[in-house]
C-alpha cells in the first residue's frame, strides 16, 4: 500500500515524473488525480454532529483479549482498551493520548488509491470509478458505503453515471458526503493547471459539475444554524475558476439545497503541492501542503471561527514545518484539558516511503491554534506500511491498513483513554 506524491503544480509534476493511474483502475480502487497520492488516508476526515458512529459499541475485541483499562469517546460511556497484542501486527502505540478500542475487517475493500472518509450512513465511504465508454464518455462512479455486521464491514454499492469525461482523466482517490443528499468527487485532466472539475452526485445521479483544478483532498465544516455548509479542499483554483495554478486551501459555501451561498475563495495559499486536509469535531481545520523545491511540508491550522461557513480568507497558524511530505491526516478536537490531536503519516523520498505516524498536539483559543513539537504516535511494525487515517463523528481515529493476509483491509479504532 505504498503511496506516492501529492497533487503538484505542472512543472513539479513533470520534473518528478509522478505517475497516477487513469480511469479503469485494475485493483478496484479509485484512480487518483494527476500527481495525487496513492496513499490513502482520510486526508479529508470530518465529523457530523447529526450522526451516530458505527463504532459506538466498539468495546469488543476481535482478538478475544480483555483489558482493565478504559477509554471514552464523545458518544458517552467508557469502552475497553484492548491490549497491545490487538494492534501489534500493524503498529505500537508510542504515547498515552489514545488506545485501541476495536478492530474491524473489510475483506472486500482494497485500499489502493482509496482515501476513505466518514459517510452520512455512519461508516466508511469509498468509491470506484469505472472507465468511460463512448459515445458521450460516461463514467460510472460507484459510491461504496461500508457498514458493520459484528466485526466485519460490508458494502452497499450505488452507481452515479457522470457525463463528459475524458478517457485519460485522473480521479481523486476520495469521495466526500457533503450534504444530506449529495456527495462530491473530482477529476483532473492531462493538463492539471487548467483541466479539472468537481462533480456533485447523489447516490444514483449527477447533480452538477464545475471547474476546479488540482483537487487532492476534501473536508467540510457545518452545516451552521442557517443550514450552510462549507466545502473545503486542497487544490490549485477556486470552484468555478479562474484556473490560476496556485496551490492552497480553498472554500465554497453551499446551501442545503446545493445552491451557492457565496463566492468561492482561496482561504490560504502556500506550498508547491497540495496535500491532505481534515476537520475536527469543533470545526477547526488542519491542512498540509508541500514544497518539493526544498523537501519540506508545512501544516497549517485554522481555528473554527476563522474557517466557518461564509468566513473570509485566513493565513492560518503554522503548526509544523518539517522535511518530507504526507498524505494521511486526521484531527481529533481538543476537549477539556486535553489538547487536539493532528495525526499524520509522513512520507520521504521519490518513492514515497511511509514513516511512523506522528501526532501534533494543539490547543484552540479564538482566533488561534497553538501547538507543540510533533511526537511519534504509531511506530510501524513493518517498515513502509501505509495507513489511512480518518475520524468518525465521536472523535475516534480509524487507522486503515491492508490486512496482514495481503488481501482486504483492517481498521483499528483508537479513542482517548478516560
Amino acid at each position: 500500500m505504498n503511496r506516492s506524491l501529492l497533487t503538484v503544480a505542472p512543472s513539479v509534476f513533470l520534473a518528478l515524473g509522478v505517475v497516477a493511474s487513469p480511469l479503469g483502475c485494475s485493483n478496484g480502487g479509485s484512480t487518483t488525480a494527476a500527481g495525487g497520492s496513492t496513499s490513502s488516508s482520510s486526508s479529508a476526515s470530518t465529523s457530523s454532529a447529526t450522526s451516530t458512529t458505527a463504532s459506538s459499541t466498539a468495546s469488543a475485541s476481535t482478538t478475544g483479549a480483555t483489558s482493565s483499562a478504559s477509554a471514552s469517546s464523545s458518544s458517552g460511556g467508557p469502552v475497553t482498551c484492548l491490549p497491545p497484542s490487538a494492534s501489534a501486527a500493524y503498529f505500537t502505540l508510542e504515547t498515552t493520548d489514545l488506545c485501541v478500542v476495536a478492530v474491524y475487517t473489510a475483506p472486500a475493500l482494497t485500499l489502493g488509491f482509496q482515501q476513505p472518509t466518514w459517510g452520512r450512513h455512519n461508516g466508511p465511504l469509498t468509491s470506484t470509478v469505472m472507465a468511460p465508454t463512448p459515445p458521450g464518455m460516461t463514467a460510472d462512479i460507484h459510491l461504496e458505503r461500508w457498514a458493520l455486521t459484528g466485526t466485519t464491514l460490508t458494502k452497499t454499492d450505488t452507481v452515479a453515471p457522470v457525463t463528459n469525461i475524458g478517457q485519460n482523466d485522473f480521479w481523486s482517490g476520495q469521495l466526500l458526503d457533503l450534504l444530506a443528499d449529495q456527495s462530491v468527487i473530482a477529476w483532473t485532466g492531462m493538463n492539471p493547471a487548467t483541466d479539472g472539475q468537481m462533480v456533485f452526485v447523489t447516490n444514483t445521479t449527477e447533480k452538477t459539475s464545475d471547474l476546479a483544478t488540482g483537487v487532492y483532498a476534501f473536508s467540510r465544516v457545518g452545516p451552521d444554524a442557517t443550514g450552510t455548509t462549507r466545502l473545503l479542499y486542497t487544490g490549485t483554483s477556486a470552484l468555478g475558476g479562474p484556473a490560476n495554478d496556485m496551490p492552497g486551501l480553498y472554500a465554497a459555501d453551499i446551501h442545503a439545497d446545493g445552491s451557492s451561498a457565496g463566492t468561492p475563495l482561496a482561504v490560504s495559499l502556500w506550498g508547491e503541492a497540495t496535500g491532505p486536509v481534515a476537520t475536527d469535531s469543533a470545526g477547526n481545520v488542519i491542512a498540509i501542503n508541500t514544497k518539493f523545491s526544498n523537501g519540506t511540508q508545512q501544516m497549517r491550522g485554522f481555528e473554527a471561527s476563522t474557517i466557518k461557513p461564509l468566513a473570509g480568507a485566513s493565513a492560518g497558524d503554522d503548526l509544523l514545518d518539517t522535511m518530507g511530505y504526507g498524505s494521511s491526516l486526521a484531527a481529533i478536537a481538543p476537549t477539556g484539558t486535553k489538547p487536539g490531536l493532528a495525526a499524520f503519516q509522513p512520507q520521504t523520498g521519490n518513492a514515497g516511503t511511509n514513516q511512523d505516524v506522528l501526532v501534533v498536539r494543539y490547543t484552540s483559543a479564538a482566533p488561534k491554534l497553538q501547538t507543540s513539537a510533533p511526537v511519534t504516535l504509531l511506530k510501524l511494525t513493518v517498515a513502509n506500511t501505509g495507513f489511512t487515517l480518518m475520524t468518525d463523528n465521536t472523535d475516534q481515529l480509524w487507522v486503515g491498513a491492508t490486512s496482514t493476509t495481503g488481501t482486504g483491509t483492517t481498521f483499528l479504532v483508537l479513542a482517548r483513554p478516560s
